[in-house]
């Protein structure tokens, strides 16, 4: 507070005089403090009571996805192990193409699996990806993976 005032003043302030300023202050920002608080906390208790006869109508809370969970690990895991080993080992090798073949099957479950809820919550709703927010999402990645991926593999003279 005592930074805000010009030099001349704060050079005759002294600490004493400074508390004594800033006391008031305080106390009349105290004050208006209690006078919101007693409007504000009635309404707050309406509305935490309505919440609560709101959430004994609501049906019980669906389970986490674990299988959601669990196929995308594993998907995104073999997706990793293929970037990684294909340098060392090259596409033909078997352990790259089983790699490659249990990500896919892992994909194609996880995409079933987030199809059908089942009484689940699931980890990414698809149908997200029909909104105007996910139709964006969805061609911003793909623009970035196109700029990005491909000179590596497209040779242009």
């Amino acid at each position: 507070m005592v930074s805000l005032l010009p030099k001349s003043i704060r050079q005759s302030l002294t600490p004493h005089r400074s508390f004594l300023i800033q006391v008031p202050i305080a106390i009349t920002c105290c004050l208006l403090i209690a006078r919101g608080l007693r409007t504000v906390l009635p309404m707050l208790e309406a509305e935490e009571h309505q919440q609560e006869c709101e959430q004994e109508l609501k049906p019980a809370k669906k389970s986490f996805d674990y299988p959601g969970a669990i196929t995308l690990a594993i998907w995104i895991s073999a997706l990793l192990s293929v970037i990684d080993l294909q340098d060392q080992l090259g596409w033909q090798h078997p352990l790259v193409l089983g790699i490659v073949i249990v990500g896919g099957c892992s994909l194609v479950a996880f995409l079933i699996l987030e199809t059908w809820s089942g009484g689940r919550e699931l980890l990414i709703p698809l149908k997200l990806l029909k909104t105007q927010v996910g139709a964006f999402c969805a061609g911003a990645v793909s623009d970035i993976s196109f700029r990005n991926f491909r000179p590596l593999y497209v040779a242009i003279p």
